[in-house]
């Protein structure tokens, strides 16, 4: 039997969640990193916001506009078959804002988005000054966004920001809040220890969603929290979906930068190829060759 077929990207995400298997999405930032993730056996993928702010060289303090965060999904979305959630960040302003912004970003063909419970401009979870929105405010913002979008099929998920503001019973109130709104999926940050992760994991009534949990340190360095080393140990505890936003911008970054200390001490690229893909492998990811053959069949050679 061949694979099966469904009508849009958020259809397919959809069906994603029934599986057993918790959904791994690592963060993309550019098509060609969504490209990689898909060709990595990813079975989705998450449009960060903070790495497409970095990639203009902005901090993630809510400086790019809607216009700029739809064109890069629209770009991403075109470069990849697998589906595509989608920060949409606080949605841009109050609820009617969020309607305009579900419109835009549903029109992509992205699965779904994600709007967070955050006072515009919105900040990192990781960064201090975090102020939350008033609870109803958010609910108003779900049920704008329900209002607008077209497909009932495109995911919303709403995203609780913080538990150091309002402890771990604030963030479960919300999220229950949300969920009872009409939110598709709730998404999860913050919490210390396993179980507290644990407790929180199937308790909204929609699946739940978290960013990889870590400890932050003073120096913004993040470890492991105890008892949860794997994405297994998250599955096990309910959790549906689980992202990697930045780890694929991160090892870009360290890569170029180790490739460019060594040009510029060595004059030279040589010490360290181990460092690059080769010319052949570049091409081959970015499909030279499917081009190269639909020359062959259609370009008039004369």
């Amino acid at each position: 039997m061949g694979e099966k077929e469904y009508p849009n990207a958020s259809a397919r995400f959809r069906d994603l969640m029934k599986k057993d298997e918790i959904i791994v999405m690592p963060g993309c930032y550019d098509p060609l990193s969504a490209q990689l993730i898909e060709k990595a056996g990813f079975p989705a993928t998450f449009m960060t916001g903070g790495g497409v702010s970095r990639s203009y060289c902005f901090p993630d303090v809510g400086l790019l506009t809607m216009t700029e965060m739809v064109t890069t999904l629209r770009n991403i979305v075109s470069a990849v078959t697998i589906p595509v959630i989608a920060d949409a960040d606080t949605g841009y302003g109050n609820a009617i804002n969020v309607m305009r912004a579900v419109r835009e970003f549903e029109a992509t063909r992205a699965a779904g988005i994600f709007i967070e419970d955050q006072e515009t401009p919105k900040k990192c979870g990781k960064y201090p000054g975090i102020q939350l929105l008033p609870l109803k405010d958010m609910v108003n913002k779900i049920k704008g966004a329900l209002k607008a979008r077209l497909d009932p099929n495109f995911l919303l998920i709403a995203r609780v920001m913080q538990t150091r503001l309002e402890g771990v019973d604030g963030m479960i109130a919300r999220g229950k809040a949300y969920a009872e709104a009409g939110a598709d999926v709730v998404m999860v940050r913050g919490m210390k220890t396993a179980e507290e992760h644990e407790q929180v994991a199937g308790i909204f009534g929609v699946p739940v969603m978290l960013t990889f949990p870590q400890l932050q340190t003073p120096n913004l360095d993040l470890s492991i929290i105890p008892g949860i080393q794997t994405v297994q140990d998250l599955e096990k505890m309910g959790f549906k979906a689980v992202i990697f936003a930045s780890v694929p911008q991160r090892a870009a970054m360290k890569g170029m930068m180790e490739v460019l200390a060594c040009l510029k001490r060595d004059g030279s690229t040589e010490g360290c190829r181990d460092l690059m893909v080769t010319f052949r492998d570049r091409e081959e990811l970015i499909g030279l060759g499917d081009i190269q053959e639909l020359e062959q069949e259609l370009v008039d050679k004369k």
